[in-house]
């Protein structure tokens, strides 16, 4: 909310925005994507400069306007104004590393221990190698194919909101499925859950809202299905569940509420 010529002022953000106007009306300026001068030499917050503008733009209530990250932009509220920023965060290195090591330490990983060797002549110097050898270990367990693709999807499968989960109101059955296949009725995924799958990933597994299944002897065509389609048909569906840990993994679905049968 800000009332007449206020703001923030001219600043950068390093994810996707949406700038949604709800009240009164807001002038947006936005600039070249480029480096640009930290305001007051403060490096420790998102302000800039001054930027000449690409795009300025007076908003009213129901305009959208989307700023890709990178890109400098400035708001000033021409009436009292309300406007909604909506952002689409990635994961920050922050994020990825707090992940690893949650695996690692969930899974009882990363054991290995750092050997050098010889003595430095100055005790209390950490070396060039013994820094590089820090950081080997580290990036062994970024390349371990047993570790790293689990973690990653496992984050990236994480909804960073409420979901409108369809509980039913008695638990399916596996003949429920097979019903629904015989009498053409289409299987709907909830919207926003996110269902993964980790390419080149050792294990035949799934990632769903931030946790792993495993589906075992099932084929990566019908892994590929499962995370690509929100909708399954009679057709795909009795594809899928061909494969018995697939029809499983739906079933489980389906009770989590993660799913739900088309009317």
């Amino acid at each position: 909310y800000a009332t007449p010529q206020g703001g923030i002022g001219p600043h950068i953000d390093n994810y996707d925005t949406f700038i949604l106007q709800g009240q009164g009306s807001r002038r947006w300026q936005v600039g070249e994507q480029g480096a640009y001068a930290p305001r007051e030499n403060d490096s420790t917050g998102s302000l800039v400069e001054d930027f000449t503008p690409i795009i300025d733009v007076e908003m009213v209530a129901g305009d959208l306007l989307y700023i890709p990250p990178g890109f400098p932009h400035s708001g000033t509220a021409q009436t009292p104004a309300l406007s909604y920023s909506i952002g689409f965060r990635s994961p920050s290195q922050q994020d990825i590393f707090s992940a690893f090591a949650d695996t690692l330490i969930d899974e009882d990983l990363g054991a290995l221990r750092l050997t050098t060797r010889g003595a430095s002549a100055q005790p209390g110097l950490l070396t060039l190698d013994e820094q590089s050898n820090l950081r080997a270990l580290m990036q062994a367990l970024i390349e371990d194919e047993a570790v790293a693709p689990a973690v990653f999807a496992t984050l990236l499968s994480q909804n960073r909101f409420e979901l409108d989960i369809c509980e039913p109101e008695a638990p399916y059955s596996g003949a429920d499925i097979s019903e629904a296949i015989e009498n053409g009725i289409a299987l709907h995924r909830i919207g926003g859950l996110k269902v993964l799958q980790a390419e080149g990933d050792i294990r035949s597994r799934l990632f769903v809202s931030g946790e792993a299944f495993l589906l075992e002897d099932t084929s990566t065509e019908i892994l590929a299905l499962l995370a690509n389609q929100l909708v399954l048909d009679a057709n795909l569906l009795r594809e899928i569940c061909e494969a018995a840990a697939a029809k499983q993994f739906l079933l489980e679905m389906l009770n989590r509420g993660f799913y739900y049968f088309e009317e």
